[in-house]
Parts: C-alpha cells; structure tokens; sequence
C-alpha cells in the first residue's frame, strides 16, 4: 500500500485561498491503478462513516462525478475520487501535466480537471501581487453579489465558483492593470457586451491526442459557454439554459448601470447619498419574491 501510494488535492476558492465560513471543500482523492471506484465507495466510506468526527455523510455513486459528502468537524468536505492509469501515485505527481489523463475515463478527466484548472487561474493571474489581489477580490464580489442576487447555483442552472473563477481571470487578461473597483466594473461591462453564444475562453483549446473529448464550437447549442483552460477543454457552465442566461444577463446589465455610475461618481455627487450606499445597492437581495403577482410551487416527492 505504502508503494502504490496516492495524494489529495484541493481545487477551487479553498485552494485559491479565498474560502469563507460554511463553504465546503473540493478535495480529490487521487489512486493508482490498483484501487477503484468500489473501494472508494465500500472500504473508504465505512471508515468514514464509523469515524466520530463525521456527520451527515452522503455518497452520491451514479452522478457524472461520483462523490461522497460529509462533514468533517462542522466543515463541508466534498470529495471526489480519481483512479490513474498507473501503478502508483508518488509524492512527486505532476497533476498539472497532461500524460497523466493517459487511459482515464471521462468522469477521472472531469473530476481531475477541478485542481488542474485552479492550479492554471492561479499560474495564469501571477504577475505582482496587486493584480493577483485584485483578481482574488473581484471574484469575492462577484460571489457575493451572485448569492444575493439568486444566480449563485450551478445545480439550479446559474453560476457556480469555477465560472466566476473563469470570468474573473478573463476580465483580469483584458484589463491587467485595474485596480479591484476598476475590475469589477469592467467584468459587468465585458459580460454585458459579449456575444453569446461565442464561448469565453482563457486560452486556446487542444488536444494532447489522450483519447480525452475537447470542447468544440462545431454542433454545440449551449446558451453560456465558459471553458475550463485546462486540456481536456470543457463547458463549465452546461447547465445554463436559455432562460437562465436571460435572468443571468438581465443582473449583469444591472450591476453593470450600478458600478457604472459608481466610477463615473455621478451618485456621489448626490447629497443623499455615498459610495457606501452605491455598494450595497449592487449587493441587494433579489426581489424575485415580491416582483411578481402570481408563483407556481412544484413539489416533486419520491
């Protein structure tokens, strides 16, 4: 066991440093060759349901990416399982480079394309250190801003982290220099103005020839495509339908006319009014509860 060996890698705003209170963590659990899926799903999940520390554990087997969640001491843990088509895993893994997606199925490759996608946002925003802090806090703005505003949910059809990750570190490429208020202007301005269903995209997709499917333009009808950089590129954001882009634009178009007069100062100017008050205007809840005369509850029981 000792030789066969194995690692845990975290992704996402835990890895990127940027993890708030009661958020969970994206871990993977990467093995070699030797272990699989049953393994993971009989051996590791009774040790950690027997284990004192765990609470409210769920294994979900027959999802795209199959994972157990728990809590670990109150904390989210989201853990996803990885099996390489090797003989062992060393301390030493390069899970950047591309020859280890060599012989692995599509959920491995999608389930590894968490880390190596958050490995390559943070590569791609070094530069100094005000840029990178000015990426990290566009993307604490942006989350905010899409939680109060009801888009934050990629299982509902809206955003989850990685697209904001993605769109964050796209508006930092167009606007390298801007300072965070400046950014977080200029990230609204771009989405407001982008041509879907053009896909944004960090660089230029290819294939290392691994057997792995690469995200193409050619016979795709997706509403909101963000590719992931990271070979094999993928839609992050399939689950935006035609409607929910609508919904999601029409907030973009509002924060965008908010954080528009912000820089412009013209509310500031106001004697009723600050920059404070302008922030927390673009952080508003939404009124979806009370916009509209007539609601439809659907309660599906099984």
């Amino acid at each position: 066991a000792e030789a066969a060996g194995g690692k845990l890698y975290t992704s996402g705003s835990y890895r990127l440093g940027i993890h708030e209170p009661g958020a969970d963590i994206d871990t993977v659990c990467v093995t070699p060759s030797v272990c699989d899926k049953e393994d993971f799903f009989t051996d590791l999940k009774d040790q950690l349901q027997n284990h004192p520390d765990v609470t409210n554990l769920n294994s979900i087997e027959t999802a795209a990416v199959p994972v157990i969640t728990f809590d670990w001491e109150d904390v989210n843990i989201d853990l996803l399982f990885a099996k390489l088509n090797v003989i062992s895993v060393p301390d030493t893994l390069d899970i950047d480079n591309d020859l280890i997606l060599r012989g692995v199925d599509r959920p491995t490759a999608t389930t590894l394309n968490g880390p190596r996608v958050t490995n390559m946002l943070a590569n791609l925003m070094q530069g100094t250190k005000e840029r990178y802090a000015a990426f990290l806090t566009v993307i604490r703005c942006v989350r905010r801003w899409a939680k109060k505003r009801g888009l934050y949910s990629n299982k509902m059809g809206y955003w989850g982290g990685i697209n904001i990750n993605i769109l964050a570190a796209f508006t930092v490429q167009i606007y390298p220099n801007a300072s965070p208020s400046n950014l977080l202007q200029k990230f609204f301005m771009v989405l407001k103005n982008w041509k879907w269903p053009n896909p944004i995209m960090l660089t230029k997709t290819h294939d290392s020839q691994l057997g792995q499917i690469v995200w193409a333009s050619q016979g795709n009808k997706e509403h909101f495509p963000i590719l992931t950089p990271a070979y094999p590129s993928m839609n992050s954001s399939m689950s935006i339908s035609k409607q929910s882009r609508i919904i999601i634009q029409e907030e973009i178009n509002r924060a965008d006319a908010i954080c528009t007069r912000m820089i412009k100062g013209e509310e500031a100017k106001s004697s009723d009014n600050n920059d404070g008050h302008m922030w927390a205007e673009l952080f508003e809840p939404s009124d979806f509860f009370i916009n509209y005369p007539h609601y439809l509850a659907i309660v599906i029981a099984g």
